[in-house]
């Protein structure tokens, strides 16, 4: 209970702090390019809305992206440049290809989880 200017107001706070809301892909060219999935979003339900849900999405980039910043000018940004730094920064938890990922960094990286 929280006391403010002789009111009182009651807080309840639920355990379930995200609405899913779930994508449907609804046109053909969609429903094609997911291969029919329906993608969950998870959406907030309380102050601050969505972004009070504290969440980390990791993506490295596309490999063509760093090896067009190499030839534009940014010497070391090739993607086997940088390959190389992704692998000791992450603790792939996925089984992905060993050949671009590593188990022995710092940061978990994990499958989405519901």
């Amino acid at each position: 209970m929280i006391r403010a200017h002789g009111f009182k107001f009651l807080l309840a706070f639920q355990l379930r702090t995200d609405i899913r809301s779930l994508t449907m892909p609804t046109r053909e060219h969609h429903k094609k390019k997911l291969n029919n999935r329906v993608i969950t979003v998870n959406r907030g339900r309380f102050l601050g809305g969505s972004s009070s849900i504290n969440g980390m999405i990791y993506i490295r980039g596309n490999k063509n992206d760093y090896d067009n910043w190499e030839k534009s000018g940014c010497q070391g940004w090739s993607y086997n440049d940088v390959l190389p730094i992704f692998k000791k920064l992450e603790k792939d938890q996925t089984g992905a290809d060993p050949k671009y990922h590593s188990t022995a960094g710092e940061w978990p990286v994990v499958m989405p989880q519901e």
